[in-house]
C-alpha cells in the first residue's frame, strides 16, 4: 500500500528533477559557467566542488573567472540524478513504519 507520505514524497522527487545546463567550447575547453546554474544546481555543486575546479578562461579580452569542466559537471549531475532514482524507488516501496490502517470493530 503507497500512503500519502509516500506520494508527497514521490512528487517532492519529480518536481526537483534537475535539467543539465548546456556546455560551452572554446579552443577545445569544454565548461560551463557557475552563474548558469539553477540556484538549487549551483549552491549543491559549490558544496560538492574543490575550489581548485574553478578554473578562468579568457574569451578574447574579457576573463571569464567562474568556470568548471563539463566533465567535472555531469560527473555531479550523474550522482545527483542517482541519488534521486534512488530516493524514488526507496519511497515507491511501503514499510510497515510508514503504513497507515483503520481498524474497526
Amino acid at each position: 500500500m503507497v500512503t500519502l507520505f509516500d506520494l508527497k514524497e514521490l512528487t517532492k522527487v519529480f518536481e526537483n528533477k534537475m535539467t543539465k545546463i548546456k556546455s560551452r567550447l572554446f579552443k577545445g575547453i569544454e565548461f560551463i559557467q557557475l552563474r548558469d546554474l539553477p540556484a538549487n544546481q549551483k549552491n549543491n555543486f559549490l558544496e560538492w566542488l574543490d575550489k581548485d575546479n574553478i578554473i578562468n578562461i579568457q574569451v578574447g579580452s574579457k576573463v571569464e573567472k567562474d568556470c568548471v569542466q563539463y566533465s567535472d559537471y555531469c560527473y555531479w549531475f550523474e550522482q545527483q540524478e542517482n541519488n534521486t532514482e534512488s530516493i524514488a524507488k526507496h519511497n515507491g516501496k511501503t514499510s510497515p513504519e510508514k503504513s497507515i490502517g483503520l481498524a474497526f470493530d
